[in-house]
């Protein structure tokens, strides 16, 4: 006999996502907060062109692209940091953040670890609203999801398991400030109400999980982790159902957008400096599809046929979509630079932001694209590791030692980027 059962979907609430509101009396409170660095973590997909190293100036940068110039001493790129360890030239995002080998442990297919995101959260987030915000473009298309591989977002918890994201800006606006004239009561009663149907839900699995071959199981053990952290959002929307949303200080979005195009990007990158701004979280995942980019230069295929560089052509697109994503970083840079906080610093120097890919030019999975900024960091234009020896978990471990975590090692890498901090 097949047992079937009905896919369901669980929305966040209007009032998931809060942060306290800004307050004369907590100044002291607010400079402290302002004092803890932030960290934003960009990942996209499918590679760079070869000319992102064209030079040890940024000259791709700089000249080439003319992006990024207002921003040059406060940038630092990158070079000849080896990201092997994801192990598939298709992923350019499913191990960027944990840089684990996912087929390293016995017995599974595919086995995750934690991202720097989610030590960051664990450690630096539990007394904000939300430890972390974990977000995407909406679904990419093309080979290996469109070049992330697996997953749902740049995050994966202690368990290894994929961290849903929020891909609509509209839910992120209505997460950040809520979802409209929702009284307390009818919050109240929508948590009450996902309780039960996450109760019920739970034990359809629990029984249908006794009928299933191992193979199946282990779908579901990826499935149920979901379920996870629905369950954690909700007693987090609980815990904090009586503090008032922040005002408002972005417009609110419309209901459409082209994923992965530069409307989206400036979108999203406006509620990101929102959300740091409110002090909703400290800290921030953004999975980018190039879709929409790929579409504005009239490109009839998709990033994975792109990235095999057949011809001169091919190059230039490389560059053209290169130019339009550094451009809509750049203006996220000028965002953050635009807000003054509490301790007198700009939003841009209070948060240490990063922009890679797991993969480089020709499903290369070594010297991956990858730029550092802000974070009041010792930035230079080109950080470039002549030996070859340095892994990209050696990035992601500078990033949290500098926002303050207490970590000593990341994924197996104990040692920092010392250009970055020294």
């Amino acid at each position: 006999m097949t047992t079937k059962v009905k896919r369901r979907t669980f929305l966040a609430s209007s009032g998931a996502f809060m942060a306290l509101p800004k307050m004369e009396s907590l100044a002291g409170e607010a400079v402290a907060q302002a004092d803890a660095k932030k960290l934003v973590y960009l990942g996209f997909n499918f590679g760079c062109s070869p000319n992102w190293w064209e030079d040890n100036t940024g000259d791709y940068f700089y000249k080439k692209l003319k992006v990024l110039k207002n921003h040059q001493k406060e940038v630092s790129i990158l070079r000849n940091f080896d990201a092997s360890s994801a192990g598939n030239p298709h992923w350019g995002t499913s191990t960027l953040l944990t840089c684990h080998d996912v087929h390293s442990t016995p017995g599974k297919s595919f086995q995750n670890a934690i991202s720097c995101d989610q030590v960051a959260a664990r450690e630096l987030g539990q007394a904000y609203r939300y430890p972390s915000l974990v977000l995407s473009s909406p679904n990419s298309s093309g080979s290996g999801d469109g070049g992330w591989g697996p997953g749902h977002s740049l995050s994966w918890n202690e368990r290894g398991d994929a961290i849903p994201a929020m891909t609509s800006p509209l839910d992120l606006y209505h997460a950040l400030f809520g979802g409209g004239k929702v009284s307390k009561e009818e919050q109240v009663y929508r948590l009450k109400q996902k309780r039960s149907m996450m109760d019920s839900l739970v034990s359809d699995i629990k029984r249908l999980n006794r009928q299933l071959i191992p193979e199946d199981r282990e779908k579901m053990e990826q499935y149920t982790s979901s379920i996870r952290q629905i369950e954690l959002d909700i007693a987090r929307a609980e815990k904090w159902i009586d503090t008032p949303f922040p005002k408002a200080t972005v417009d609110k979005p419309g209901p459409h957008i082209v994923s992965g195009s530069p409307e989206e990007l400036d979108l999203m990158y406006s509620l990101i400096t929102a959300a740091l701004q409110s002090g909703s979280t400290r800290v921030i995942t953004y999975r980018q599809s190039t879709d929409g980019i790929l579409r504005k230069l009239n490109f009839a295929s998709e990033s994975h046929s792109l990235n095999h560089l057949r011809g001169d052509e091919s190059l230039k697109l490389n560059d053209s979509r290169d130019k339009l994503r550094l451009q809509a970083l750049g203006r996220f840079f000028d965002r953050m630079k635009a807000v003054t906080e509490a301790n007198g610093k700009s939003l841009f120097d209070n948060t240490i932001s990063s922009f890679a890919c797991n993969i480089a030019y020709e499903h290369r999975i070594k010297d991956i694209p990858a730029v550092v900024a802000g974070g009041s960091l010792k930035h230079r234009s080109v950080i470039h590791d002549k030996d070859h020896t340095r892994k990209s978990a050696d990035i992601w471990l500078t990033t949290l030692q500098a926002a303050g975590c207490e970590a000593e090692s990341f994924a197996g890498s104990s040692t920092v980027v010392g250009d970055l901090i020294g």
